[in-house]
């Protein structure tokens, strides 16, 4: 049977410190029919060129599509609509793919056609490589997955190309919380015991930001894909919100960082997870 083709999306915008060991770490698997499709929202530091001459260099293997002025979402959808695999994930510019993640996936569909998403473990590092924590591939209940957004690390999840026409295309909404929905919503996510990547937090993007104001608006963004799917009102997603927008009326924003760390540490979050 012929090795199912592989499509790993990854929007593209101004990563050129990361975007090199983020190609390489797909051309390095030990599996030989995948394509790395990058989207380029016109990025202006030179990532484009990096990606330019691994196209060169291992055509059909990498991909560099130019998409000026596109978000993050409008590039996962151009990506998805330029896929050739019929097996799908993605990463961000700055994740990386795990040494042997694609060929599990492939065999695991190739060789179980009831599989139509699977998902390994994710570990979430800093800039220097440090563990932060690891999202565990598990079983879980979807009413559980829409009020907390544990469980699924989006990196870690591949899926049949099939899969996003059947739950209604990406939405070009910017949040790939609402697509994982959609999917846990008509399929079960089959857990692998084993780190198919790892997603970098860094400064400057949302949930990682010190600026207050960007946690706010993210927590809330959230909080709305939850209540749109029918999120409790007093989920933890809910309540995460609450306290930053009370925080924000008392002028307390000060406060968040302490909280915050409480948050993680009743979570059970610590550098060993």
């Amino acid at each position: 049977m012929k090795e199912p083709l592989v499509t790993i999306i990854t929007p593209l915008l101004n990563t050129v410190e990361y975007v090199e060991k983020s190609v390489k770490s797909v051309l390095d698997q030990d599996y030989q029919n995948i394509e790395h499709l990058l989207v380029d929202g016109g990025s202006t530091d030179g990532s484009d060129k990096i990606v330019r001459d691994y196209e060169l260099k291992y055509p059909g293997k990498v991909r560099l599509i130019e998409a000026p002025n596109s978000t993050v979402a409008e590039a996962w959808e151009i990506g998805y609509q330029k896929a050739k695999g019929s097996i799908l994930g993605s990463i961000g510019a700055d994740d990386t793919c795990e040494p042997g993640a694609v060929k599990t996936v492939a065999n695991l569909f190739k060789n179980d056609p009831s599989l139509n998403v699977i998902q390994g473990h994710c570990d979430v590092v800093s800039p220097d490589g440090d563990l932060i924590m690891r999202n565990t591939a598990t079983t879980f209940d979807v009413s559980d997955f829409i009020n907390t957004a544990y469980y699924v690390a989006t990196p870690s999840v591949y899926y049949r190309h099939k899969v996003i026409k059947e739950i209604g295309g990406l939405v070009v909404s910017g949040d790939d919380f609402d697509v994982m929905i959609r999917m846990a919503k008509l399929y079960d996510f089959f857990p692998v015991d084993q780190v198919f990547s790892k997603l970098m937090v860094r400064e400057g993007t949302a949930f990682k930001s010190k600026d207050f104001n960007k946690r706010k608006e993210s927590y809330y963004q959230t909080y709305l894909v939850s209540k749109k799917y029918g999120g409790s009102r007093i989920s933890p997603l809910a309540k995460r919100y609450y306290v930053a927008k009370i925080l924000e009326v008392m002028r307390l924003q000060r406060l968040f960082p302490i909280i915050r760390q409480l948050y993680r540490w009743v979570r059970g979050v610590n550098l060993s997870d």
